[in-house]
């Protein structure tokens, strides 16, 4: 089964430098691109198909370590819901609930390719004993070739993802760390029943705003490998939702003892 073109790994020379460039072919799979937006999304494993093609550098000395990556991948025949077909009368009744229907939808494959392309770039920094310092971000623009209407890969899937974070570890066994990350908005379409004509599938777009998700944590560990406790925040930004319909997530504090026998 053909795979994502993975990552080059860092040497472990402390200067230098590689770079690799990967083409997978068009070909049957069953689960979607690493970094396609459609990872998690519903497809059918005989019913479509990729291909994809990514490039990435990175660059390794002392004290601080860089990447950079530009992928683009291409999908098609995702799975979606058909209109409502009317029944004939013979088949609109339905004994389990008691009722007529008036008619179908059915899982379909979709007409439409979709090209996403996208870069990200990280670096990770040393400067002082102790201190750690990483910052990532990515990019990334999905268009559709034959989709009508609203396209909801295309909205899904944010276009800049934001990443920053800083640890110090102390020489008296301390160790302090703080996160963020910001997702830029993004609109998703949800399919449902039009109030006016319920055999009228049609698309509403939902748009759920930009958030931030900001993370701390400050941990002492008295016996080394041994005892440590830790006070850890989360989700410590504004309150917000990941998905339009989705619970809203809010802060969480947390006292923790860790014992290691």
């Amino acid at each position: 089964m053909p795979s994502a073109p993975a990552r080059p790994r860092p040497s472990a020379s402390p200067r230098s430098w590689r770079a690799t460039w990967a083409c997978a072919s068009p070909s049957r799979a069953s689960t979607a691109p690493a970094r396609s937006p459609w990872a998690t999304g519903r497809s059918r494993p005989s019913g479509w198909w990729r291909s994809s093609w990514a490039t990435a550098a990175r660059r390794r000395k002392l004290g601080m370590d860089w990447d950079v990556a530009l992928y683009q991948h291409t999908v098609s025949n995702l799975i979606h819901l058909s209109a409502v077909r009317p029944l004939p009368a013979g088949e609109s009744w339905d004994a389990e609930t008691g009722t007529y229907l008036l008619g179908r939808s059915l899982f379909e494959n979709e007409a439409a390719v979709y090209t996403a392309r996208g870069a990200e770039a990280g670096v990770t920094l040393a400067p002082v004993d102790g201190l750690g310092i990483k910052a990532s971000a990515a990019f990334q623009q999905v268009a559709a070739n034959g989709e009508n209407g609203l396209c909801g890969p295309c909205s899904q899937a944010p276009q800049v993802k934001l990443f920053g974070a800083i640890t110090y570890r102390t020489r008296q066994a301390l160790e302090l760390g703080v996160d963020a990350a910001w997702t830029s908005a993004t609109t998703w379409v949800e399919r449902e029943p039009s109030s006016k004509d319920p055999t009228v599938i049609e698309p509403l777009a939902n748009t759920l705003p930009a958030y931030a998700v900001i993370n701390a944590r400050v941990s002492y560990t008295p016996v080394k490998d041994r005892v440590s406790v830790a006070l850890v925040g989360s989700n410590l930004g504004p309150t917000h939702a990941q998905h339009p319909f989705g619970n809203r997530i809010e802060r969480r504090v947390l006292a923790l003892l860790t014992v290691t026998p």
